[in-house]
């Protein structure tokens, strides 16, 4: 099996994760457009929080008006347009964005493990998680951000909200 076909053998399972993901980091505001999902938040710069992603492979209609759309949304949030390409995104619009000259942001690498079967360690069972602020103060030391950065990244933590 090619990498590619792999990767669109199991496409609930891909959009189990998308939405396991939205809801670990949630967007201040969202919206469809179809099948894509735009996730903007104006307090913070995280691409994921920050993107078009689209979630169904055959959801091809008016690429330009949509993209033009979409630009709009994000220069009205101050965010630069990113499209998230995962194996949801239609094949259509990835040769589209390369015709028109779009370029690679970054990648991101999506693990799975069953978490009964792996090993556990020594460390804590269970983490003190009410302390936001210290939290985030830690996180932006640890990352380098910005100090200025804390406010949303403070909105965001206080979003999550775990199921159980």
């Amino acid at each position: 099996m090619t990498p590619s076909e792999e990767n669109t053998s199991d496409l609930p399972k891909v959009r189990r994760l998308e939405a396991v993901g939205f809801r670990a980091w949630p967007a201040a505001s969202v919206h469809y457009d179809g099948s894509w999902l735009f996730r903007l938040t104006a307090g913070h710069p995280s691409r994921r929080l920050n993107s078009v992603n689209p979630l169904d492979p055959s959801d091809t209609r008016d690429l330009d008006i949509r993209l033009q759309k979409a630009a709009k949304k994000f220069s009205d949030y101050g965010r630069p347009l990113l499209v998230r390409q995962t194996p949801l995104t239609p094949p259509k619009l990835v040769a589209h964005m390369d015709e028109a000259g779009w370029t690679e942001a970054g990648r991101t690498i999506v693990m799975m493990a069953d978490l009964a079967t792996l090993p556990r360690d020594e460390g804590l069972d269970h983490l003190p998680s009410r302390d936001v602020g210290r939290f985030v103060d830690a996180r932006i030391r640890v990352a380098g951000d910005d100090p200025a950065l804390k406010p949303g990244l403070t909105e965001i933590i206080n979003a999550i909200k775990p199921e159980t």
